[in-house]
């Protein structure tokens, strides 16, 4: 079994006009998120009025990584895409906003794109 012990998760949002917008979100999910250790923010170019937002984490017992992975993900929205690799027992989670995406928080509805994994 491997020692995994940390995350990453990075989010795009959407209309996000200024950097105020974006460091709120930021801070929001510093706050919400369990055990972020590490962020950083910065404009995303590809898409208009976007921000990057990097977080790294740590899971509060690894022996279950996979089931928290699971739950952290789903406290920000529903309707995540979900790689597992059975060998290196390693979780990759990827999230792009449709028509039926759910929010847990009105505050992440800016939420575009997400992806979680674990480190």
């Amino acid at each position: 079994m491997g020692n995994i012990r940390t995350y990453s998760l990075g989010i795009v949002t959407e209309n996000q006009n200024n950097a105020k917008k974006a460091e709120a979100l930021a801070a929001l999910l510093v706050d919400y998120l369990p055990n972020i250790y590490n962020f950083h923010l910065k404009k995303y170019d590809k898409f208009p009025n976007s921000y990057r937002i990097e977080l790294e984490g740590k899971f509060i017992k690894w022996e279950h990584h996979i089931h928290e992975a699971i739950q952290i993900s789903d406290s920000l929205c529903s309707g995540w895409i979900v790689m597992y690799d059975r060998d290196k027992e390693c979780i990759e989670l990827i999230f792009n906003k449709t028509d039926t995406t759910t929010f847990e928080h009105n505050e992440f509805n800016v939420i575009r794109w997400a992806h979680f994994q674990t480190l």
